[in-house]
């Protein structure tokens, strides 16, 4: 669909690049948009975002629907960096850049107002990422894959030999640990989550049972993981100006990330 049918039915339309090196063009949020982040029974299910992300992404490069746009899969296809990159971008399209709150810290304190500009956490992916080096360096800002969005998995080896392959995380990962029993959670989970399979006789195993690997192995294999598929979790860090105490908040939680009281 050309981008003049595009306006002519949606409105505003924004083009952006997200970190995988793929374009989509988002839509303005509307008031449909509040009654599905808000749906009791999508939240149960943990679908309200990717149900969001599907209705305001209306053309992906990728996009696999008949005109153009995501289908359900594709949605839970995203690495998580393009799902919050999306997120992020469609906030700032359509209600700003400064996202304004406050926080109760209980007591008899009043609640604080906190003010946090989200452009410090996207990047025009059509420029190269600065070096960690550079006094320039983004340190909030969503990082680019440096795999394109057709690799799902990254083939590695370990110093002992082992041969692994584990995907990058992304919707289904997430969906994984959001509904495993907190009974089952370990530090294995995220590994389960990524798919992590085992080259055996020259065939992948999905990894069950860890007991496989020995313990530097693990060490390795997590490091290896954190290197190549460095996650973002989207949290800010609030300091309590009457004593200074601080607590860790995750932006997309913040109420008025979706829903302003303020602009």
């Amino acid at each position: 669909m050309e981008t003049s049918d595009l306006i002519k039915r949606y409105g505003n339309i924004n083009k952006i690049l997200c970190p995988s090196g793929f374009f989509v063009m988002i839509r303005e949020q509307d008031g449909n948009d509040d009654g599905i982040l808000s749906n009791v029974s999508l939240n149960k299910e943990s679908s309200a975002i990717n149900t969001f992300i599907q209705d305001i992404v209306v053309w992906a490069e990728n996009g696999q629907s008949p005109d153009g746009r995501l289908t359900s899969d594709q949605v839970l296809e995203l690495r998580l960096k393009d799902k919050y990159f999306i997120l992020m971008s469609s906030r700032i399209f359509s209600l700003g850049p400064i996202l304004k709150f406050q926080y109760d810290w209980g007591g008899d304190q009043e609640q604080v107002p906190y003010e946090e500009d989200l452009m410090n956490f996207i990047w025009d992916y059509s420029r190269p990422f600065p070096d960690p080096e550079s006094k320039d360096y983004p340190f909030k800002a969503i990082k680019p894959y440096n795999e394109p969005i057709s690799v799902t998995h990254i083939k590695r080896t370990l110093s002992t030999g082992k041969v692994v392959q584990f995907k990058y995380m992304d919707g289904y990962s997430e969906q994984y640990l959001i509904k495993l029993p907190e009974f089952k959670v370990d530090v294995n989970s995220r590994l389960v989550a990524r798919d992590l399979q085992l080259q055996i006789n020259e065939e992948w195993v999905k990894v069950e049972n860890f007991k496989v690997f020995k313990s530097r192995e693990m060490m390795e294999l997590r490091n290896m993981i954190e290197e190549v598929d460095e996650q973002f979790d989207g949290v800010i860090d609030l300091v309590n100006p009457y004593n200074q105490d601080t607590v860790k908040q995750f932006l997309i939680r913040i109420p008025d990330f979706f829903y302003p009281r303020e602009i």
